[in-house]
């Protein structure tokens, strides 16, 4: 497995958890574990024997630069396309210019970095419907979604916990779950469904249908409006 790999990460030494940093790995000087490969490799390679099967050399060209040994051509879009890296090249990165070598800090306005800094001081709306910060949104989307008050939802991934379920108490928080069952784990159906439980606690597979919830269908409170 050759190549270079790209990630954030949060700076080391720093308090605030928003400062941000790039770094990146020379893939090439690390040997793979046993057969292992990256998940570029392995679709390139998927990829160039759908080529053989088929004949469409589409499939081999859509991965052209990695099965090239060209990987550096895709990070390269990355850094020029991306707002907080602009102007950065993989050459310099892995050669130290911006700071240790494989890692720079992102390009971002402030250091340590300032939450809402352009609304505050450059008078840029916030991102809601009036432009304006507050605690609660009545929009439709919002309230289909349970996020109209400020809340927690799980990752629907890597969690002991219910994937991507919405924790609060608050009873005005009544997300559209779309019918779909809580104990349904397709990919697509638990990044989808919205579901709400309190409090938090780790979800076993085989009591999905125990799970508890404070709002129920029966009893519905009003929503809150904006005067």
């Amino acid at each position: 497995m050759g190549g270079i790999g790209v990630t954030a990460s949060t700076c080391l030494g720093q308090m605030q958890g928003m400062d941000r940093g790039l770094r990146v790995a020379d893939l090439a000087n690390i040997p793979p574990v046993f057969n292992s490969k990256d998940d570029l490799a392995i679709l390139a390679g998927i990829a160039s024997s759908l080529a053989d099967v088929t004949g469409d050399k589409r499939f081999r060209d859509y991965f052209k630069f990695e099965l090239e040994g060209k990987r550096k051509v895709y990070l390269q879009r990355l850094l020029d396309t991306s707002t907080t890296t602009a102007g950065f090249t993989v050459d310099a990165l892995m050669a130290g210019k911006y700071g240790p070598p494989g890692g720079a800090l992102m390009n971002f306005r402030t250091y340590p970095r300032i939450p809402f800094y352009e609304q505050v001081h450059d008078n840029e709306p916030f991102h809601t419907d009036t432009g304006r910060l507050h605690a609660y949104a009545d929009v439709p989307e919002a309230i289909e979604y349970g996020e109209n008050f400020i809340v927690h939802r799980e990752g629907p991934e890597a969690t002991p916990y219910l994937p991507n379920v919405i924790v609060s108490s608050n009873p005005y928080i009544r997300p559209e779950d779309y019918g779909i069952t809580r104990n349904a784990e397709h990919w697509d159906e638990r990044t989808i469904r919205n579901v709400k439980q309190w409090p938090l606690s780790p979800f076993p597979k085989s009591a999905a249908s125990t799970v508890a919830t404070v709002s129920s269908a029966s009893s519905k409170p009003p929503h809150a409006k904006r005067s």
